[in-house]
């Protein structure tokens, strides 16, 4: 029966005006009672001089104006933000105001998807407005103005009348404020609107029937006006091909041509009090998102070959004044990323795992790209991961037998095998045959060896003192001994600062 009701009354025309079509939205499926709550019941007719201190409108100068003209399509680009819902709360004086404040932000800093989202809630917890008594726009740009308006994360909208104390701790500094507003108020020509609408969209007030909830798409017409006004748009065009203006409304997209409307000129007291405004270009934002990391690189450190590598913990936070959702672009054969993808609110922060697979990379250092991207069309945020990845060590990092490889020497120590390099390895003729330690021999009861020609613990110099090697020492049979025991100490510590790698990389982590 709603559909029924609502495409009868929506099947109307004029002869001189396009047809507009009616059906069911998110307005005809309310009741009565619901949909009052969305108009502004106590708007008055506009009073010129009302005590707000407007500036003054400057007189428009005779020009030949497009037939057609739309903020929503100008070189290609909506430069108005998105269609929002003031659900069950008379504040469209505050959507309807806003939204040209936003639209005017837009088009000052010339990026038509800037789309700063300005808090209405703030607007209608703290000025003069409210949900069940409705507001002016007067109100608004006297606020705007004076006190300004922060951004919609600081105060998110709640449909109600809210509490002025749940505003951000920090809302002066992100507060957005104009430099200038004046209202047109009735009886304007044409020319005067369209003058102000060539530079930004304009709120404006208009009378709301019946058959209006049911709009579709078209030219609305409602003959006749009750001087009564009781709902505020956002005015963002005309088309003089249909005798109309073209308009948004904060009734969300599930109304009318996806929450806009096109109205015959003269209906509904449509424009019979148009209010203009500047933006404040010191109080605009520098960007409406951004992310920040706790470092501009990442080092992941790993073995070739090694699939389990390193992990390290990257701190992603938005520190821009509006929430975001985010996710992660990066390799996924050699990069795991945990979570890649999330919302953070403004001034929150997420602890990212970032894992590096090292079994496809060769040893050195490659840098991998990881992007976290703010959605769905934002600014992003580039980090450097950089993997080190060191030679894959062979069959317990030294060779078996009694020779290293490129004639490299083994001495063993009794627990492990021990590379000597073959430059620093005994000359011919000093190393030990068939088991028997000759030239420098190991000093028996863990004393340091004796070389030849050097003093013996009495201090005497006997030339040659040969000292019986302890069994623990003995050396293996075909191995080359150092003939200064600089090289065995060297290789030693070489073979213990291997060893203390895997410790020192769990350090490292914490």
């Amino acid at each position: 029966m709603t559909v029924l009701w609502a495409v009868l009354l929506g099947l109307c025309s004029s002869s001189a005006f396009a047809a507009w079509t009616s059906g069911e939205t998110s307005m005809t499926r309310l009741t009565p009672d619901e949909r009052a709550l969305r108009l502004n019941p106590n708007l008055p007719a506009p009073v010129p001089g009302v005590d707000f201190d407007p500036a003054a409108p400057p007189p428009p100068a005779p020009r030949a104006f497009p037939a057609y003209f739309n903020w929503r399509d100008k070189d290609g680009r909506d430069w108005t933000t998105p269609v929002r819902s003031q659900g069950g709360c008379g504040s469209c004086w505050a959507f309807g105001s806003l939204a040209a404040l936003e639209a005017a932000i837009n088009i000052y800093v010339g990026d038509a998807d800037f789309d700063y989202d300005l808090s209405e809630q703030a607007m209608v917890s703290c000025g003069l407005g409210s949900c069940d008594y409705g507001g002016f726009a007067e109100e608004v740009m006297y606020n705007l103005k004076n006190v300004g308006i922060p951004d919609e994360a600081c105060h998110p909208y709640e449909e109600s009348e809210g509490d002025c104390n749940d505003r951000c701790s920090d809302w002066a500094a992100r507060a957005v404020k104009i430099d200038a507003w004046g209202p047109l108020y009735g009886g304007l020509w044409e020319d005067q609107i369209k003058e102000k609408l060539l530079l930004g969209p304009l709120a404006v007030t208009m009378q709301v029937y019946d058959d209006f909830y049911g709009y579709r798409s078209g030219v609305y017409a409602h003959d006749g006006c009750a001087l009564a006004s009781n709902h505020i748009v956002l005015l963002i065009g005309w088309n003089d091909a249909n005798g109309s203006w073209i308009a948004k409304n904060s009734w969300d997209t599930d109304w009318g041509d996806d929450g806009f409307f096109e109205i015959k000129r003269g209906s509904s007291c449509f424009a019979l009090s148009a209010y203009w405004l500047t933006v404040n270009p010191m109080t605009i934002p520098t960007a409406t998102k951004k992310l920040c990391g706790d470092a501009p690189a990442i080092e992941l450190f790993a073995e070739a070959g090694q699939s389990d590598g390193d992990e390290e913990t990257f701190t992603l936070s938005n520190c821009g004044p509006q929430a975001v959702n985010w996710s992660a672009e990066y390799d996924a054969l050699l990069l795991d990323v945990s979570p890649d993808a999330g919302h953070l609110e403004a001034g929150e922060t997420a602890r990212v795992a970032i894992k590096v697979d090292a079994a496809a990379l060769d040893p050195g250092t490659t840098t991998l790209p990881l992007i976290f991207h703010i959605e769905p069309e934002g600014g992003a945020l580039p980090v450097d991961v950089n993997v080190h990845v060191a030679p894959a060590a062979e069959d317990g990092d030294v060779p078996d037998g009694d020779e290293a490889a490129d004639g490299d020497a083994i001495v063993s120590d009794g627990d492990a095998d021990l590379i000597i390099d073959g430059d620093d390895a005994p000359a011919d003729g000093d190393a030990a045959e068939d088991g028997d330690a000759s030239g420098d021999e190991p000093a028996a009861d863990g004393d340091a060896p004796l070389p030849d020609g050097d003093n013996g613990p009495d201090g005497s110099n006997d030339g040659d003192a040969d000292t019986t090697p302890n069994p623990d020492d003995v050396i293996d049979a075909g191995s080359a001994p150092d003939d200064s025991g600089c090289a065995a100490q060297a290789a030693t510590a070489w073979w213990l600062l291997l060893a203390a790698l895997p410790l020192w990389r769990r350090v490292r982590r914490r």
